[in-house]
C-alpha cells in the first residue's frame, strides 16, 4: 500500500510540474509573439519612422491632432513594418500617433515645434483617461479598449452642465477643451464607459 501511495504521489507531482512547464511554454510563446512597437525621429528634418516587428495581428495606425482630427489612417496586415512620415506640413502644436492590435495598444504624443518634432510621451495599454492641462486648454486621451459609449460632462463648481458629448464605440476617444473665455474657477471633467466613470478636477485661472 506505501509503495502504491508513493507511486500516485510521485505521479501528481509529474503531472504537475508538466502542466507548469506547458504553462510556462505558453505564456512564453505568447510573449514572444508581442508586437514590438516603436517610434522615433527621423534624419530629416520634422519626420519620425514607425516600425512594427514581429506582428501577429492586423494593426491600425492613426495620426490625430489636438481636435481628434484624422491626418492619416492606415490598415496594416504584413509581418514587420517600417515607414518614415514626413510632418513637415504640418503646424506647429501637439499630435497623437495612435497603434492598435489585438494584443496591444499605445499612443505616442507628438510635438511639431518649427523644424524638429520632440515624442514627448507614450501611454501603452492605459485603461484610464489622461489630461493634460496646457495653459487654459485641457487635452483628453482616453483609449476605449471595450469600444462603448463613452460620455463626456464637464459641470462648473455650482454643478451646471456646460458641455456634454457622447462619443459612439469610438476606440481612441481624444478631446481638446479650451477654458480660455470660460469663468475663472472649478470645473469636473467625468468620462462614464460603460460601469466606469472617471472624474477631474480642473481649476482655471
Amino acid at each position: 500500500m506505501r509503495l502504491q501511495t508513493l507511486k500516485q504521489n510521485i505521479m501528481k507531482r509529474m503531472i504537475k510540474i508538466s502542466a507548469i512547464l506547458a504553462l510556462m511554454f505558453a505564456t512564453t510563446s505568447s510573449m514572444a509573439n508581442n508586437p514590438k512597437i516603436s517610434l522615433a525621429p527621423g534624419t530629416d528634418s520634422k519626420s519620425i519612422i514607425v516600425k512594427l516587428d514581429e506582428q501577429v495581428k492586423k494593426s491600425t495606425l492613426r495620426l490625430t491632432d489636438a481636435d481628434n482630427n484624422s491626418i492619416f489612417f492606415e490598415d496594416i496586415s504584413e509581418n514587420r513594418y517600417a515607414k518614415k512620415f514626413n510632418l513637415t506640413n504640418l503646424e506647429n502644436g501637439t499630435y497623437f500617433f495612435a497603434v492598435k492590435n489585438s494584443l496591444q495598444s499605445v499612443i505616442f504624443t507628438l510635438k511639431v515645434q518649427d523644424t524638429e518634432v520632440k515624442i514627448v510621451d507614450r501611454e501603452e495599454n492605459n485603461e484610464k483617461p489622461v489630461f493634460r492641462k496646457v495653459g487654459d486648454k485641457i487635452y483628453l486621451n482616453f483609449m476605449n479598449q471595450e469600444e462603448a459609449n463613452v460620455d463626456i460632462v464637464i459641470v462648473d463648481n455650482q454643478n451646471r452642465v456646460v458641455f456634454s458629448e457622447t462619443s459612439k464605440g469610438d476606440f481612441l476617444v481624444q478631446k481638446a477643451f479650451n477654458f480660455q473665455s470660460a469663468v475663472k474657477g472649478r470645473y469636473i471633467v467625468s468620462v462614464k464607459s460603460g460601469k466606469n466613470t472617471y472624474y477631474k478636477s480642473i481649476v482655471i485661472g
